[in-house]
């Protein structure tokens, strides 16, 4: 068995496209929840 090797562009490995689309993926999801979460607030004080 081969050890975990992180090689650049051309080799095998973790791939910086995977990564970057799985950072994109998270940003995007936070994003919203966060939007929502303020959406949740905003119709809280509105019952005050």
């Amino acid at each position: 068995m081969q050890p975990f090797r992180r090689d650049g562009p051309t080799g095998a490995g973790v791939s910086r496209e995977g990564s970057a689309h799985m950072a994109d993926l998270a940003y995007a999801l936070l994003l919203i929840g966060v939007f929502v979460l303020l959406a949740l607030t905003v119709r809280g004080l509105e019952r005050l």
